[in-house]
């Protein structure tokens, strides 16, 4: 088990760092940094228990924290919400898992952290935001509601949505 978690540490370690010096190295690591977010998130979600296990030395404790820092400085790096997001509900969900015994008072306060949260990246990336949303109430108000439940067919969205879209904007303002 310890074996695994510093090979686990390590390749949390060496994605951080090929992505934190890609400009340097003139590579591309990952083509999208928001899937990038995402994968981090999911393997600091998977980290965080190891720090709680009380690893077997100061240094291991250290080791983790160290990490576990780098890491969260990477997901801000990448600018990737969804990561972010992820990443909360992960930590809200091993809360949960951790301590069986809620209270009304923790509920009340993970949901105000969640929401606060979600809140907070729709503003830092609003126009990004306001295009996605755009998208959906085109598809919503545009689509039929036999294509909303079924589907349009696979690799059909890019093709099918300037259609929607300019039927959209034929009887909306732009």
């Amino acid at each position: 088990y310890r074996l695994l978690n510093f090979i686990y540490t390590l390749v949390i370690l060496s994605e951080v760092i090929l992505f934190l010096f890609q400009q340097n190295l003139s590579i591309q690591f990952f083509p999208n940094n928001s899937i990038f977010a995402i994968l981090l998130s999911s393997q600091i979600a998977f980290i965080i228990p190891a720090f709680f296990n009380k690893p077997d030395s100061s240094l291991s404790r250290l080791l983790l924290i160290l990490i576990i820092l780098i890491a969260c400085f990477a997901l801000v790096k990448t600018n990737g919400r969804a990561g972010w997001i992820g990443l909360v509900g992960a930590l809200l969900f091993l809360y949960y898992i951790l301590n069986q015994n809620f209270s009304k008072n923790v509920v009340v306060f993970a949901a105000i952290i969640f929401i606060s949260l979600c809140a907070f990246l729709f503003w830092y990336k609003s126009s990004s935001s306001n295009g996605r949303l755009l998208i959906y109430k085109v598809v919503v108000s545009e689509l039929s509601p036999k294509d909303l439940v079924i589907g349009i067919g696979y690799g059909q969205f890019k093709v099918k949505y300037n259609q929607l879209q300019s039927s959209y904007f034929g009887h909306h303002d732009i």
